[in-house]
């Protein structure tokens, strides 16, 4: 590792470092006083190219390094003032003095540049960014200008980091695209599309619409478009083959945005494992997490299904088709329409084998795992938001949500137990074939009011979620079970397992809140509030034994069940709140009765339940400035069991890994804590960010383990008296100027102590998760980008009752991105990952490099790209992950694409032409009159 940092320093270095100057001074406004977080630039005379820039600090003063000796133009930029530019020549270090700004409604006397280019300007709480002056690559898209830009970053999955803080939401042109998932915008849109760039802390609708204040902000980016880009249409569109394996890619998206509507489709369908689709997507396809689990791609830790796999599907073979369309329209001035749809067709083929270490309280035993699996999905989303403004003081709301999916899976599989002393304990081979629907609808109206008195308001709203899931499954299971004597002799007991399983499972979730706010003076305000939700829940299982011999079915009672359940609450609560320039402050409790009501029809028994508790709540945000904030939240809540959770019926799906619900589940009570402490200087571009995190959940639902002496697991959720978890997180990222490069580190810790049960013995875990990430790149990027990292994670499990189950293991990666643009119409790039997979839970290491390679070729006046991919040069990329999880470890293999060349021809599309609307206002237009 130590090389390949020395060797990135050394190419960075080589790429810049020079005998540079800097430039000082001090921004005042007419009446000398400072100008704070003011935009500084200095753009090269000869072409206006942009060379560096900065911002004032609190007191107005600035200091811009790195500028070589020659002609320059600073340029200065503040809110309400007039731009102001003046030519500079620099052969030495130069102190500007006291630089002086007229207001906006004065004439400047100085010299200005008409069409100048500001690169960033700082509006209040805003950072807007200006498109034109940051470099990109033609076929660039908005992730691509998004990397250029000082304070944001873009991680190698696609995740955007602006100012310390991870950004949750993309707006284009302030409104809404597909949805709430900020990657659909930054991999689709053009980059060349974009105009201004925004990054800002967007408040509440709650916030925005009373103007108070309340704390709540999330980190957003707002894409505003070029004017010319409204008067037509844009996008791109890619298609390419691969050798071997006819693989093949292909890609579009088309975009109209006009003053009243944005219209964009996308598509796109590939077999190389590149989907843009969510885990739930996937879980939906694989008839849900049981099947899931069944698949070995999760499992359940407390009663929640953890997910062994990554959202990019890199395990098995995908065939992926989607497409969607975004549709926002103003229908009149009062009135707008954001609604979005999305279908994908997804087809996975995997072959897994896998492998665990189980820790028993008697004695230790190993377990090996094979599995065929086909899966088929097709998904259907509808998204909807529509808002009406009835007039100045009052709105509706409308928004919800239609979700379809039909799907079908065929695993076939095998599993193998053998006990401390090497020996088959039992084995299994396993047919799964299964087909099933599933419909969810959800939506939620509400309607807002403000009074004349500032701060008073009313807020009221409904919701109603529709679920149906109907699923038919074939088993067919044939299974060994081997006995061994004191003189090591075996005998062995054989059974087969021949089903059709019928799952119904429907659900309605109903519900509301009222909430009312009155201001005390001073900032001071009451709120009083009242919500109540009931969700009821009907499952039926129909299982029929296969008998071969008369060829029917025979309904099996033991392991049918109907079942119905039905969990409601009311809620009122209060909350005080303190609204101030420099902070705000919410303090408030809850009494909350819950009612649990099972009935297992098929038995002809109930549950009955009913919990009270007081639900506190606190939250502080402290805003040091603009760019330093402190914010503090904890709330209780509580969290019922699920349906499956509480069904008292085995499931046999697995025969050798058995599941039973248990009615006697109480529900969660969770206390959860957070802090934050982020500071960004607009001045250096450096962030730091600290995270602590603290879950305490009592009546903690986890799973009791049981394992016969046949070695068949049972497993069975329980309460346990508490469970903890703590986290710590931190980020700092900060340019190395000398050197010309980023420089960014981010360790984290996680401690989590929970109650685990191992054949009947209670144990006490404590698992202790470390990592560390780091990374350096160089800043300019025109030209070459280049970036160096590695990252270390290490899990350490301790047993309270047996310190020989403590498990512990290390993955290490390392990683190198290079890419260069040369002779105007070439670019390369490379990119090395290695990843090493280490600990005493396991028998071997395991190490996996993976080098892909592109040469690209510009033409038809940056129109067309022509692209050759050569994807895992050496090789040796497989489906791998270790995982410790419940009482075992697992090293789980799965085939995945191997080495393929590919080559892909892009061409971007452009149609301009006056700006008389989109053809969909046409249509509207034409049927209105």
């Amino acid at each position: 590792m130590k090389y390949i940092i020395t060797a990135a320093l050394l190419v960075s270095s080589l790429l810049g470092v020079a005998q540079n100057h800097k430039v000082e001074g001090t921004l005042v406004g007419e009446n000398n006083d400072p100008l704070a977080y003011a935009t500084v630039v200095f753009l090269q005379a000869k072409d206006s190219v942009m060379s560096q820039f900065g911002i004032t600090d609190e007191s107005g003063n600035f200091v811009v390094k790195g500028l070589k000796q020659g002609d320059y133009i600073a340029q200065f930029a503040f809110l309400g003032y007039q731009n102001f530019s003046k030519n500079i020549t620099l052969t030495e270090d130069v102190n500007m003095g006291s630089v002086k700004m007229e207001e906006e409604n004065v004439k400047l006397n100085e010299v200005e540049i008409e069409a100048e280019m500001i690169p960033v300007k700082i509006k209040g709480d805003t950072i807007q960014y200006n498109a034109d002056a940051f470099t990109t690559q033609p076929h660039a898209v908005v992730e691509d200008l998004l990397k250029q830009l000082p304070g944001v970053e873009v991680d190698k999955d696609g995740s955007v980091t602006a100012q310390g803080e991870q950004v949750t939401k993309v707006l284009v042109d302030g409104k809404e695209f597909f949805g709430n998932d900020p990657k659909i915008a930054t991999k689709n849109l053009p980059a060349d599309a974009i105009d201004k760039v925004e990054v800002f802390d967007k408040q509440s609708d709650m916030a925005e619409f009373t103007g108070v204040d309340d704390g709540d902000r999330i980190k957003t980016i707002n894409l505003l478009l070029k004017e010319g880009k409204k008067a037509g249409y844009f996008g791109n569109a890619t298609g390419g083959y691969g050798y071997p394996d006819n693989r093949f890619e292909g890609k579009f998206n088309i975009n109209q945005f006009t003053k009243k509507t944005q219209l964009s489709i996308l598509g796109m369908g590939n077999n190389i494992n590149d989907q843009g689709f969510s885990i739930d997507d996937y879980s939906n396809f694989m008839g849900g997490f049981r099947n899931m689990m069944q698949a070995g791609l999760v499992s359940f830790d407390g009663g929640r299904p953890t997910v062994n796999m990554n959202t990019t599907l890199s395990n098995g073979i995908t065939t992926a088709f989607a497409g969607g369309l975004n549709l926002n329209y103003d229908i009149d001035k009062d009135t707008e329409l954001n609604t979005s749809y999305f279908y994908n067709r997804i087809q996975n083929e995997m072959l897994s084998s896998t492998s665990r270490k189980y820790f028993n309280n008697r004695n230790n035993f190993d377990s090996e795992e094979t599995g065929d699996e086909e899966t088929l999905n097709n998904n259907h989303k509808l998204n909807y938001r529509l808002r009406h403004k009835i007039d100045s003081i009052q709105d509706l709301q409308l928004r919800g949500s239609v979700t379809y999916n039909d799907g079908n899976t065929a695993l076939l599989g095998t599993l193998q137990n053998m006990d401390g002393n090497s020996r088959l304990a039992n084995a299994s081979n396993t047919q799964n074939l299964g087909d099933g629907t599933g419909m969810d609808i959800s939506t939620t109206l509400i309607y807002r009011r403000k009074f004349a008195k500032a701060g008073r308001s009313f807020v009221i709203n409904g919701n109603l979620d529709l679920g149906d899931e109907d699923r038919v499954t074939n088993l067919n299971s044939n299974n060994t079970y081997y006995t061994y004597d004191s003189l090591g002799n075996v005998t062995f007991r054989f059974d087969s397992v021949m089903q059709n399983q019928d799952y119904i499972d429907n659900s309605q979730r109903f519900g509301g809140k009222v909430s009312y706010t009155e201001p005390l003076g001073k900032g001071h305000y009451l709120e009083v509030n009242y919500s109540h939700q009931e969700t009821h829940t009907e499952l039926i299982k129909d299982f029929y034994d296969q008998d071969p011999a008369i060829q029917a079915e025979i309904f099996n009672d033991q392991l049918s069940s109907d079942y119905l359940n039905t969990y409601l609450y009311d809620r009122g609560g209060v909350n005080y709140k303190i609204s101030r320039d420099k902070y705000n402050l919410t303090l408030g409790a809850s009494l909350q009765q819950s009612k649990l009501d099972g009935e297992i029809r098929s038995a002809n028994t109930t549950v009955k339940k009913t919990f009270t508790n007081i639900l506190p709540n606190l939250r502080y945000d402290y805003r040091f400035t603009n760019t330093k904030r402190l914010r503090f939240s904890y709330n209780a809540r509580m969290n019922e069991p699920s349906i499956q959770q509480l069904q008292p019926v085995v499931d046999n799906s697995n025969p050798l890994q058995v599941y039973v619900g248990n009615p006697d589940l109480k529900p969660e009570y969770t206390h959860s804590g957070t802090m934050r402490l982020m500071s960004f200087s607009q001045f250096t571009f450096t962030s730091f960010f600290v995270m602590l995190r603290g879950t305490y959940t009592q009546d903690k639902i986890t799973n009791a383990v049981t394992i016969d002496s046949l070695f068949v697991q049972t497993s069975q959720p329980v309460n346990v008296d508490d469970d903890l978890s703590l986290t710590v997180y931190t980020g700092f990222d900060t340019p190395i100027r000398p050197l010309k490069i980023k420089f960014s580190a981010s360790p984290r810790l996680t401690y989590r102590r929970s109650i685990l049960f191992v054949s009947g013995v209670e144990n006490n875990t404590d698992n202790y998760i470390t990592g560390f990430n780091t990374s350096i790149g160089n800043r300019k990027k025109e030209k070459v980008d280049v970036e160096v990292g590695a990252s270390w994670s290490h899990n350490l499990t301790k047993y309270s009752e047996n310190e020989a189950l403590d498990q512990e293991f290390l993955t290490s990666n390392y990683f190198v991105d290079f890419l260069v643009n040369f002779m105007k119409s070439w670019s390369v790039s490379t990119s090395l990952d290695y990843t090493i997979y280490s600990g005493d839970a396991f028998a071997n290491d395991e190490t996996i490099p993976i080098l892909k390679g592109s040469l690209s070729k510009f033409f038809l006046n940056n129109r067309g790209k022509l692209k050759f991919t050569v994807f895992d040069v050496l090789d040796e990329n497989r489906g791998f992950s270790r995982t410790s999880n419940l009482n075992y470890v697992e090293e789980l293999n799965t085939n995945t694409i191997g080495r393929y060349y590919m080559l892909t021809f892009s061409y971007s599309l452009r149609g301009f032409g006056k700006q008389n609307g989109s053809w969909f206002s046409k249509m509207i237009g034409g049927r209105r009159k």
